[in-house]
């Protein structure tokens, strides 16, 4: 009843994003598409989106349901690096209950699911303590482009965190491809555009995704576009998109015309060892 209460004073307040109730009026969205068939298969086949779709919504409408559409159906070991998938939409979705899913972020969150077998580990991408080749399968939602900046601005306490090494996402990788199984595959996404470090995070330009795909010796890379309008979310292209600005709620207070929350354009890359 309090989320459908939210979500009323969200449509009361003309569904501006980041106002009262986005949160949970996000989720319902991302627990539709991730739950509808016909949303999966445009999404696993790089397709047109519907018209309207993800209208006021961050980059997760987006980068959510296309990593579950690309994870295989099969019983793996799977891990999260950043938990974007520390959610219980996403937790008790048919391609992640028969997982073996390890979360792996700087500090522990309000969400737990250690009880539906999720195990948790805390610490840095940079610095990852599994062995070599201990995962089928990876899935880095919007993380890469925190590492090495200032996480304890938002994401952690530990001053530690506090850097400006911009760089640094290709020592995550670099980690991430060790972790990885041979045969394996790691779901990646970033926000894509003009370049702008915010102190938190930083958009990856062409440049910096060509970097993600040639870092490692990848036997296969898939790199699909999606680009924000002001008639909501679709596929596009990699020269479209790469002009974009980041909308940055912290700084610009105000919501622009074509109702941007965040990134107004995304890379998802889907990378095979």
């Amino acid at each position: 009843m309090r989320r459908w209460l939210r979500i009323s004073r969200f449509y009361a307040g003309g569904e501006k994003p980041w106002s009262r109730g986005y949160f949970e009026y996000k989720w319902r969205a991302i627990a539709k598409a991730i739950n509808d068939p016909r949303l999966r298969q445009l999404f696993e086949r790089g397709g047109n989106l519907p018209r309207g779709y993800g209208f006021g919504i961050d980059e997760r409408i987006i980068e959510l349901p296309w990593a579950l559409a690309q994870l295989s159906e099969q019983p793996l070991s799977l891990l999260d690096a950043g938990s974007a998938l520390n959610f219980l939409p996403l937790i008790i979705h048919s391609k992640l209950k028969n997982k073996k899913l390890t979360i792996i972020t700087l500090a522990p969150e309000t969400n737990n699911f250690s009880r539906q077998g999720v195990r948790y580990t805390y610490g840095d991408m940079r610095k990852l303590r599994f062995a070599d080749q201990a995962f089928d399968a990876i899935t880095c939602i919007s993380t890469l482009e925190h590492v090495g900046l200032d996480n304890q601005a938002i994401y952690t306490h530990e001053q530690k965190y506090a850097e400006n090494h911009p760089a640094d996402y290709l020592v995550a990788l670099k980690q991430l491809y060790r972790v990885l199984r041979p045969g394996g595959t790691l779901l990646l996404t970033v926000p894509f555009g003009q370049y702008v470090n915010i102190g938190f995070m930083q958009q990856f330009t062409p440049e910096m995704v060509d970097k993600v795909v040639s870092v490692c010796p990848w036997k296969q890379s898939v790199v699909t576009y999606y680009k924000y309008h002001s008639g909501g979310w679709d596929v596009s292209t990699r020269e479209q998109a790469e002009g974009v600005k980041y909308f940055n709620i912290h700084t610009t207070k105000k919501i622009e015309a074509d109702g941007a929350a965040a990134a107004r354009a995304v890379a998802c890359i889907k990378l095979t060892k």
